[in-house]
């Protein structure tokens, strides 16, 4: 038999992960839902055999999501399960008082969660026995690919913890000038929530505890329960954020994803030279006269393509493979403006952003940013905001580049036009 599973939550992330998690089952079928409205509708025309629902959700909550399935005859009996990063004893007694089967705790683990929801739909054991080596079966066929899924998923929450670490360095701001301010403490708190919640799921622990000691001091001083240490928590959880970008690396490490070897590449922490051609010099052996332009790309097509553009024109090229690399280039070699790919696997754009714009010496740096992936307005013009206060990027340009554009605009934003010129 193949039970039907809804899960509910609002970030993609986690929706995801559960997906992938549950798909090793081939006992298993899973349905997302974004919100609970959309979830009270999917489970009345699908009715899923158990529903997996996140507590907090905007608009419409973990517990009014129950509250509505309850009422309609056809969804009042499919068992549902909260999954939050807060369990607490009574919090428990309340899931309980308003219908929920149980709770899973987040962070959970792939092969955890697996378990988990078999033991929730109570299947028989003349059932489960066989299914048991069915699923091992699957597993070993379906695991290469799942482990690649699971590796993809864990670079791309990275890439939100850079995003995530720019809006805590900003409510930080905020909470230094008003730290009474409600909104602010309400920010913190729905971020630091989330973040405990899902960052252990990637692998991510140390983000996950300091993201959880953090929403538990800010719940403290919302309830007037004694001396709270926000502004410590806040403090340890932006350390914590900034020390997962640009912590040691080697350059091949063997990560385990269900138990399956998953290689994951990352790059060297010296300079790149691009088969010699691209170079990084001192700052004393900068050229007279000749504009420094740092490439930040994992791509090193494009950097040997910029490169020699710019070197034709005048220009002294650097080149980075990644953001933490490009950050430390930058601090050393003072470039006058920086080229950088949008998406890279170690150290973001992003973080580049945040980085370049909280350190002095790069501070007013100008950014321009490429992308190959087609960004949506809103995320252009995000990248464009300020950062603690300094411009964000001068310019957002989509791949395959317009060389022309690029090379105009990098004039205009380096006041360079009698230096770059072809």
């Amino acid at each position: 038999m193949t039970y039907r599973i809804l899960h509910v939550d609002d970030e993609r992330d986690i929706c995801r992960l559960v997906e992938l998690s549950l798909s090793w089952d081939p006992g298993l079928t899973v349905r997302c839902c974004a919100s609970g409205k959309e979830a009270v509708e999917v489970a009345a025309e699908w009715s899923p055999h158990l529903i997996l629902c996140d507590i907090m959700m905007p608009l419409m909550d973990g517990p009014a999501t129950l509250t509505c399935l309850r009422k309609n005859p056809r969804t009042a009996g499919i068992p549902l399960i909260f999954m939050t990063a807060r369990v607490q004893a009574r919090e428990l007694d309340r899931f309980k008082s308003l219908g929920a089967s149980g709770v899973i705790a987040k962070p959970f683990s792939a092969k955890g969660l697996r378990e988990s929801v078999r033991s929730y739909l109570q299947v028989a054991e003349d059932e489960s026995a066989p299914h048991r080596a069915q699923t091992a079966e699957s597993e070993l066929a379906l695991g290469h690919d799942r482990a690649a899924e699971v590796a993809a998923e864990r670079d791309a929450f990275r890439n939100r913890l850079q995003a995530d670490a720019i809006t805590l360095a900003k409510l930080r701001a905020g909470h230094r000038s008003d730290p009474a301010s409600n909104a602010i403490l309400q920010e913190l708190q729905t971020l630091a929530h989330k973040l405990a919640g899902a960052a252990g799921c990637f692998a991510f622990e140390e983000v996950g505890q300091a993201a959880s000691a953090l929403e538990e001091s800010i719940v403290q001083k919302r309830s007037g329960g004694g001396t709270a240490s926000v502004e410590a928590d806040i403090d340890a959880l932006v350390d914590r954020l900034e020390r997962e970008q640009s912590h040691d690396r080697e350059p091949i490490r063997q990560g385990r994803a269900e138990g399956l070897d998953v290689n994951v590449v990352a790059a060297s922490s010296g300079a790149a030279t691009l088969g010699g051609n691209v170079q990084t010099h001192t700052s004393q052996d900068k050229v007279a006269g000749r504009p420094k332009i740092l490439i930040v790309d994992d791509d090193p097509d494009i950097g040997q393509f910029l490169s020699s553009r710019l070197r034709k024109m005048g220009a002294e090229p650097l080149f980075a493979a990644d953001g933490v690399e490009g950050y430390r280039i930058a601090q050393r070699e003072k470039p006058d403006v920086i080229i950088s790919d949008y998406f890279m696997p170690v150290g973001n754009i992003n973080f580049l952003l945040w980085k370049l714009r909280t350190t002095p010496a790069t501070e007013n740096t100008p950014v321009l940013v490429i992308s190959g992936w087609q960004l949506d307005k809103l995320t252009e013009e995000n990248l464009k905001k300020d950062v603690c206060g300094r411009a964000g990027a001068a310019a957002v340009f989509s791949k395959p580049i317009d060389i022309q554009e690029l090379f105009g605009t990098l004039r205009g934003v380096c006041q360079l036009t009698e230096t770059l010129t072809q």
